[in-house]
């Protein structure tokens, strides 16, 4: 049995689209657990509407954020698999199915990855369509860590079902009270795994709705202290994991934090170079120091951020740079 965990917070005119597509499923064999997560407008109402189905159960609790939402649903579930969804998005109707055929194939597979496509809310397909596997492959879990180092794997929450004791006994976790908990909870729970495969489905089985009021949207337009501290303590507390696994050359964390912080100050600059300097010196301090210590190859875009961080000039004209191509491409529209 799948326990999918969908955490709840004022999605009321999204909510219902994501639970009809889990309840709609051809794999019946889940429980859907829902965490209200001290929602203040009519999405308990809608969850609510849903409990003909035995397969919902619901939780409420005061407002605990997303990490929250999600560790409250740990505690509940009772199946073999977990899986978690964010409740404004959508799945196709035969993505479990797939997956679980996956896996009774492979049974030494501890997680299964997938791939997603984003698409306005407005916008949704046809969520019956059959989905076929296009590729795939099997990873060790030192391949696994490489690949989200590289990017070349997804870590959001929902973009893989794993079996429940991976996180159950390894006392895995989100991050309660921090945002960007995807990031070194996918980490954490990769890192325990065995054996992993990744497919690649088409069509997408994983509908991102892009919405205004996202939590990602709202993050990306209003930079915060908290923002920063939150994305500083993820990435260190992801960078730990990846340095303690035996097989991974260290060479390789390194460089992903230290490209991390240079990619946090200049994302951060504008909005709190004078709010919170202390917080920028602490990233270019963190940044240099791994960049003495340490014989890093880099690149050419990896060398431009990293003037950047030490350079205001540099960092400005590369700024007004951009700004004029942003204005060009504007104009060429218009």
């Amino acid at each position: 049995m799948i326990s999918i965990i969908m955490p709840v917070y004022n999605v009321q005119n999204y909510v219902s689209a994501c639970i009809e597509s889990v309840l709609k499923q051809t794999y019946t064999n889940f429980e859907l657990i829902i965490v209200n997560d001290g929602s203040t407008d009519n999405s308990l109402k809608k969850v609510e509407s849903f409990v003909y189905d035995s397969r919902v159960k619901i939780f409420s609790q005061e407002n605990q954020g997303l990490s929250g939402a999600r560790n409250t649903g740990l505690k509940y579930a009772k199946g073999d698999y977990i899986y978690f969804i964010d409740s404004d998005d959508v799945i196709n109707h035969n993505l479990f199915e797939i997956i679980m055929n996956e896996f009774e194939v492979n049974k030494t597979v501890d997680l299964i990855s997938f791939n997603y496509r984003e698409r306005s809310i407005v916008q949704l397909p046809n969520l019956d369509k059959k989905l076929n596997i296009k590729e795939k492959n099997f990873l060790s879990s030192d391949e696994a860590l490489r690949s989200l180092m590289l990017n070349e794997i997804p870590q959001m929450a929902w973009s893989y079902i794993v079996k429940t004791d991976i996180i159950k006994k390894n006392n895995i976790s989100f991050s309660y009270g921090r945002l960007f908990e995807d990031n070194n909870s996918a980490a954490k729970i990769y890192s325990h795994c065995k054996k992993i495969e990744r497919v690649s489905i088409a069509p997408s089985p994983y509908i991102l709705r892009k919405r205004s009021s996202s939590i990602t949207e709202v993050a990306d337009k209003n930079l915060s202290s908290r923002d920063l501290e939150d994305e500083m303590y993820i990435f260190e507390d992801e960078y730990k994991t990846f340095i303690i696994v035996k097989n991974l050359e260290n060479t390789l964390a390194q460089k992903w934090y230290f490209n991390k912080l240079n990619h946090l100050y200049i994302k951060y600059y504008l909005s709190l170079s004078s709010k919170r300097p202390d917080l920028l010196q602490k990233l270019k301090m963190k940044s240099n120091k791994i960049y003495r210590e340490n014989s890093l190859s880099l690149n050419l875009r990896e060398k431009e951020k990293w003037l950047r961080v030490n350079s205001k000039i540099f960092d400005f004209a590369i700024r007004l740079i951009c700004d004029r191509r942003t204005n060009d491409k504007v104009k060429r529209k218009n």
